[in-house]
């Protein structure tokens, strides 16, 4: 991973709750997701997630995720904004639902209490 890092130039970019970073190393860019301190996500779900959808082809490609602290890197995906024409458009809308169809058919076992969530 130290080879890895070595080199590169980070970029701030958005983000409410976590710290997020283009990073460019080696003619190659990735995003860098540091998790804001108030972040309450389970990052040991969070992963296991992450490596269930991945052969679905829905998300970037994870090249480094911690359970312990949630830092992210994945690779960075061009793309450019979405006219409200294309969010209209058939085509947009049926391949939104194909692929949240693939996302709810995927099985995962987790015990998801919302009231503890709340107590808690």
């Amino acid at each position: 991973m130290s080879t890895f890092l070595k080199n590169n130039e980070l970029t701030k970019l958005g983000g409410l709750n976590n710290s997020n970073y283009l990073l460019k190393s080696n003619n190659k860019k990735y995003v860098l997701r540091i998790p804001g301190k108030d972040n309450k996500n389970n990052f040991y779900y969070e992963n296991s997630i992450l490596n269930l959808v991945q052969p679905l082809n829905i998300c970037p490609d994870i090249i480094y995720h911690s359970k312990d602290n949630g830092i992210l890197i994945s690779k960075f995906i061009e793309s450019s904004q979405i006219s409200i024409d294309i969010y209209n458009s058939k085509n947009f809308l049926n391949t939104l639902t194909f692929t949240l169809k693939k996302l709810h058919n995927l099985e995962y076992n987790n015990n998801f209490n919302p009231f503890e969530v709340i107590e808690n």
